[in-house]
């Protein structure tokens, strides 16, 4: 509330912020049924922007101009959202090539990404692996500058610990729900070995939207770990403002 009076006295018009706050904030405006100010540019970061928040932004802040970044604490912006919903690397401030290079279609290859920042000369950072599986359309060892990044997975280091001991990455489940445009968000939560708990946020609280997540889940991890998906009203933030997909107390 207090936030919403500030952009209306100090009559702001542009945005630039973290995505899981400015969900809030968006949420807040459509709840509250509060106009909110028409943006001359919006830009969420420090997270993947889904489906459902990229339109809900467009709904309530109508930004003339809009734009995504992807980036790190480490080497800062590495890519923006370009009109086709594709991320442009910034070729002039970073360098990237992905390892681990796995086929997705046949012009979109993934991997882990790998940088060096062009801009830190004090401390460079070379092929810095940040931990993050990307989507690279046209992606070539011998032209990087056509490549475009059309889908960013999350870290690889938020996993979850299946019964048998293997490791299955939380970006997995971002790949899975973001298919079906009613899921709002989501948390992957395992507080002991051999179980988790799912929790989901539904636009569209209906059963057969219910029916196709637990299909699809069961796809994913029937016979693999117990599991319970529990249906919720908000998933509240991190202390550092993002949604964390996974959370896990096992070592």
């Amino acid at each position: 509330e207090e936030i919403t009076k500030v952009l209306k006295q100090k009559k702001i018009n542009a945005i630039y912020g973290q995505a899981g706050f400015l969900r809030l904030l968006a949420e807040y405006y459509r709840e509250k049924n509060i106009q909110a100010p028409q943006l001359k540019f919006l830009c969420p970061g420090s997270e993947i922007v889904d489906k459902y928040t990229r339109e809900l932004f467009n709904d309530v802040f109508r930004p003339i101009n809009y734009s995504e970044t992807y980036g790190s604490t480490e080497t800062g912006i590495i890519a923006s959202l370009n009109s086709s919903l594709e991320y442009e690397p910034i070729w002039h401030d970073c360098f990237f090539f992905i390892k681990d290079i796995e086929d997705v279609s046949d012009n979109v290859k993934k991997g882990s990404i790998v940088l060096t920042s062009l801009n830190n000369f004090s401390q460079p950072i070379l092929n810095y692996e940040i931990g993050d599986i990307i989507h690279v359309k046209d992606y070539s060892h011998t032209n990087f500058t056509k490549s475009r990044i059309t889908t960013i997975e999350g870290r690889t280091n938020d996993y979850l610990l299946l019964s048998n001991g293997d490791r299955l990455a939380g970006s997995t489940f971002y790949t899975l729900y973001e298919y079906f445009s009613f899921v709002k968000c989501f948390q992957v939560v395992q507080k002991e070995e051999k179980k988790c708990e799912i929790k989901i946020v539904l636009t569209d609280d209906l059963n057969q939207n219910k029916e196709q997540i637990l299909n699809a889940t069961d796809e994913l991890l029937n016979n693999r770990i117990d599991y319970k998906i529990h249906y919720v009203e908000h998933i509240p933030l991190a202390r550092n403002g993002k949604t964390k997909i996974l959370i896990s107390d096992i070592n």
